[in-house]
């Protein structure tokens, strides 16, 4: 938390920006200099404790569904059309009888904040992820990689790769992952693992 005297008015903006709440406001606590001012306390939570999973259940299959045709998310695929309704039903359909697939629905103070999905192979697992739009910029995505690879790694053995673009291959890094043996390079394309994170 932040314990702060009321004279600097563009600090408060900046730290509700990131998080933090106003939890108190005491009025008329201090005399400086002959002024009488108050004292602002904010606080900010532990985002990785407001963050839960769980998997997809067919109720979620419009909610994916827009995520994945938004168009930012789009852009930043490897195949970039748009994708068709039908399609997305039935591939929909086959994830959830697939013991191959495990896609977790992460929420954010229990407001739906993204989709980690693993797609298990015989000899490693590939990861994609999907933050919806109304949570990005909050530095969730390396803390739904994190808690789902956790979750992953208590029911699957195989090393987790997840496949980069070039342009997001320093903020995976970040995130926690690490280069796998010989990594690719293939058109601005990365490959790392990222670990089980404890």
């Amino acid at each position: 938390f932040t314990y702060a005297y009321n004279l600097r008015p563009h600090l408060y903006p900046v730290l509700e920006k990131n998080g933090f709440d106003l939890k108190t406001r005491l009025q008329d606590e201090l005399e400086i200099e002959g002024n009488v001012i108050d004292i602002l306390i904010h606080e900010k939570q532990n985002p990785s404790l407001l963050l839960q999973l769980r998997k997809v259940t067919r109720s979620d299959m419009n909610l994916v569904y827009n995520w994945s045709n938004d168009p930012f998310v789009r852009s930043q695929s490897f195949n970039q059309k748009p994708i068709l309704y039908e399609s997305h039903c039935s591939w929909f359909e086959n994830k959830l009888k697939n013991s191959s697939s495990l896609l977790l629905l992460n929420e954010f103070k229990e407001e739906p904040s993204g989709l980690v999905r693993f797609e298990v192979e015989e000899d490693k697992t590939i990861i994609g992820i999907v933050v919806n739009k109304d949570h990005r910029g909050m530095g969730l995505a390396s803390i739904m990689l994190k808690k789902s690879c956790r979750f992953y790694f208590k029911n699957f053995k195989q090393p987790v790769w997840a496949f980069i673009k070039d342009e997001n291959h320093e903020r995976c890094l970040q995130a926690g992952s690490v280069p796998v043996p010989d990594p690719v390079d293939e058109e601005g394309i990365f490959i790392t693992e990222l670990e089980a994170c404890g």
